[in-house]
């Protein structure tokens, strides 16, 4: 089994069995109360209208946001923690998707929810086959994929009186990636009710309702989906799908990126000129080589090649790989947790080793990350100045997917995860004769990463390794 996000289902339950929980300090209880206290106050005050008509949308614009964790609270973090991200008192249905489960703590989680669909990732060795389930009153589906295939996907669909929730998470559904010590990161958004008139939709909607439809999920789960307006969404969606591609076929994996930078207006076309910078931050590594990551360069900048880049390439496109070193691990609380990168393919002569950069977290010390980030700098006077990628996707063929000589387009794994533009700052003053005074891009930058640095949550630019060792498994 191929699997992103550890070495296994065994491996994971071993991580979450040796993470460590610290009791919530009294000071974020208090803190959450009080939003409870607020919320109620924002649906019930006032005016005497029906519930029903006058919903609160907490998440009317989209928000990325990193997940709580128990450090972060002495630090005076912005975390969200999972009660205040699902809302289960007013929840009345939900579909989910996971790579793993915790399902006591989850069913403790949202025991007065009537309606719960939950997908997973299943293995037929274990005698589990591809289809809907009961378990008791959950429905549980099982979606189809080949046989090395990975259910890696984080979504939440979140019903409630007259808008739906749409949470797409690096964090599976365990207590670790929800307010343990495992950094993870969301957006999540709230759509009202469709208006009986209106049938408009847009990318976002187009492409969130295929990856549903595609997982075979449940009619009344499309249907419910269908119900809600999506004309304010904030992110553009970047899926993958098991399977292999042709040209002709719906965006995966970096084609799905590739489409995604374009919309957004972040296009670098001349990657000769290596005008885009990327910072990748993973929990996992696959087996990388040099022309795979041209290739990934190429998508990112949005560009849509055919071909596979030659395997001759030597020296590897600006991207460098956010990810732990043994030191940091050693240095951490989790130590280890759901990282997994092996011996075997970081001695692989074809992997770019110059590209490993460390993993330092960026709000809470001795914590390691599951997020899975990319930050994308343009060094561009038009357009955004860069964009955001997070989601379950990490660092690998099997989760992006790869070009084959044919034109075609194979990916491994089910993945889903949102692109962010990040806006170009307004002009930091202008000559006495009016004119904007121009700016070089590397002060455009500084002035524009303080407003994102909430949801980066490592060190940027990250740290060579300067001679240290990635943490590897055997």
């Amino acid at each position: 089994m191929t699997t992103d996000d550890g070495s296994g289902k065994d491996a994971m339950a071993r991580a979450i069995a040796a993470s460590v929980s610290a009791p919530v300090p009294s000071r974020a209880e208090m803190e959450r109360e009080r939003l409870a206290r607020k919320r109620a106050l924002q649906v019930d005050g006032g005016g005497g209208e029906p519930r029903a008509k006058r919903p609160t949308l907490r998440f009317a614009t989209g928000e990325s946001i990193l997940t709580e964790v128990p450090l972060e609270e002495y630090r005076g973090g912005n975390g969200i923690a999972f009660d205040d991200l699902v809302d289960a008192p007013r929840l009345k249905r939900a579909f989910l998707t996971t790579y793993i489960i915790d399902e006591e703590w989850l069913r403790e989680k949202l025991a007065s929810v009537p309606d719960v669909c939950i997908a997973l990732h299943w293995q037929a060795a274990d005698g589990d086959r591809a289809g809907v389930r009961r378990r008791d009153q959950w429905r549980i589906l099982h979606p189809p994929k080949p046989a090395f295939s990975c259910m890696h996907a984080k979504l939440m669909l979140l019903s409630y009186d007259g808008f739906l929730r749409v949470v797409i998470s690096s964090g599976n559904l365990v207590p670790v990636d929800y307010g343990g010590y495992e950094k993870n990161i969301v957006f999540v958004q709230d759509f009202p009710l469709r208006p009986s008139s209106s049938n408009a939709n847009n990318a976002f909607y187009n492409d969130l309702r295929s990856f549903i439809v595609a997982l075979n999920a449940p009619s009344d789960v499309v249907s419910e989906f269908d119900r809600y307006e999506f004309a304010g969404a904030k992110a553009r969606i970047v899926a993958s799908r098991p399977g292999t591609h042709a040209r002709t076929d719906p965006d995966y994996g970096l084609r799905a990126l590739s489409r995604a930078v374009k919309a957004i207006g972040a296009t670098a076309p001349d990657v000769s000129q290596r005008l885009l910078k990327l910072e990748c931050s993973t929990s996992s590594l696959g087996a990388l080589t040099t022309h795979w990551m041209h290739d990934f360069y190429k998508f990112a900048s949005g560009l849509s090649p055919t071909t596979p880049s030659a395997k001759g390439a030597v020296n590897p496109p600006p991207i460098a790989v956010v990810f732990p070193t043994a030191d940091t691990v050693a240095s951490s609380i989790q130590q280890g947790g759901s990282l997994f990168f092996t011996r075997a393919k970081y001695q692989s002569p074809s992997f770019p080793r110059g590209i490993l950069r460390d993993s330092i977290s960026s709000r809470c010390p001795h914590s390691l990350m599951h997020a899975k980030v990319i930050l994308a700098r343009r060094d561009s006077d038009e357009g955004p100045v860069g964009w955001i990628y997070h989601g379950s996707h990490n660092m690998s063929s099997a989760a992006w997917g790869h070009l084959l000589s044919n034109g075609s387009f194979k990916v491994t794994n089910w993945e889903l995860g949102v692109v962010v533009p990040m806006e170009r700052p307004a002009a930091s003053g202008t000559r006495l004769d009016g004119v904007p005074v121009q700016e070089d891009v590397d002060s455009v930058w500084k002035r524009t990463l303080p407003r994102y640095a909430s949801i980066i949550p490592f060190v940027s630019p990250a740290p060579l390794y300067g001679g240290k060792m990635p943490f590897l498994r055997s």
